[in-house]
């Protein structure tokens, strides 16, 4: 019912305790309620909250029906705690689980961003800029673009011809 009415303090709340609860373990209802408690605190941009549910579903329910999702929304989480290593580790799971995956444009913006986070700037451009040149996703190279531009305006001496290449 939270989650319907879009509640997502209230849906994190109600589904927490199948995160820990030796009975609620047990059922084949905690993949789900895993998954939508991660959704509930991603939509409240509780990331670190958000991955702590979604990591557990990963590791539990390698058969959820929606695990390459799962693993996107884990890698995103990850990107925004800064969680480098983590978040590298879970791209390579991802990778040799499922290379042509609909979800693997994502997952390389994620660990391009991650490169880019760790200073190493050089490939991160490539990556990026591989991205917003032909991502197939159009939401994927949108935002490969952005964060280019952003790169760019920011540097400590901004690249304004660069930064509008992409912007």
């Amino acid at each position: 019912l939270f989650w319907k009415q879009e509640q997502w303090d209230k849906t994190v709340q109600t589904l927490a305790p199948f995160l820990d609860d030796p009975e609620l373990k047990k059922s084949k209802s905690r993949g789900g309620a895993l998954y939508m408690a991660g959704q509930g605190c991603f939509k409240q941009y509780d990331y670190a909250g958000s991955t702590k549910f979604i990591k557990m579903l990963i590791q539990e329910d390698p058969k959820f029906e929606a695990l390459e999702e799962a693993y996107a929304y884990a890698a995103r989480g990850l990107l925004e705690t800064k969680e480098w290593a983590e978040l590298e580790r879970l791209f390579s799971e991802f990778v040799g689980r499922w290379p042509s995956s609909d979800y693997r444009p994502r997952m390389d913006l994620y660990k391009a961003l991650a490169v880019l986070g760790q200073g190493q700037t050089e490939a991160a451009l490539k990556a990026l800029g591989s991205l917003a040149e032909g991502a197939l996703f159009e939401d994927v190279r949108a935002e490969a673009a952005c964060r280019l531009g952003r790169h760019y305006l920011d540097a400590p001496t901004p690249d304004l011809n660069q930064a509008l290449k992409y912007l």
